[in-house]
């Protein structure tokens, strides 16, 4: 009887922690009206050309949002300086992308569903066989800090 209580407990906790692993899928319909463009902001002399992650920004696919200086010193390595970004005014939404070939980004967009940011990345595969890894950054307005940030990179 204890062997039987113990194997439906294990069973139960099973089944909760699957639940709790599922992917997040965005709840809302981010179609049509309800997905809007977000112009990322351009800023003169700002380019990530020559920027990538730091080891603190584990995985194949990850992401970071950026809100100050410290932050952006802890993800990022840049061969520029960013002295004059304003955080106070804007944030930087990062990521990086592993690809098991060459590839390159062939698009950015940045959209707003609701009180989330759904940030588009495409991908075009190149014919090699080396493993790539590809950095995008962007520059929102401050006053979307803590909007739900959802990346969808697809080839």
């Amino acid at each position: 009887m204890k062997l039987r209580s113990k194997v439906l407990v294990m069973i139960l906790l099973l089944g909760v922690i699957q639940i709790s692993c599922e992917p997040q899928f965005i709840s809302e319909n981010c179609t049509g009206e309800n997905k809007t463009l977000l112009e990322p902001i351009e800023i003169e002399g700002l380019n990530f050309e020559n920027c990538g992650s730091s080891d603190l920004l584990p995985g194949s696919e990850s992401y970071v949002v950026i809100t100050s200086k410290l932050e952006f010193n802890k993800y990022i390595i840049c061969n520029q300086e960013f002295q004059d970004f304003d955080f106070s005014r804007n944030i930087i939404v990062a990521g990086k992308y592993y690809h098991e070939n060459c590839a390159e980004i062939a698009s950015q967009e940045l959209y707003l569903c609701g009180s989330n940011i759904i940030y588009e990345v495409r991908i075009n595969e190149q014919i090699c066989n080396k493993p790539t890894e590809l950095f995008f950054f962007a520059v929102v307005p401050r006053e979307y800090k803590n909007y739900k940030v959802i990346i969808d990179v697809k080839l």
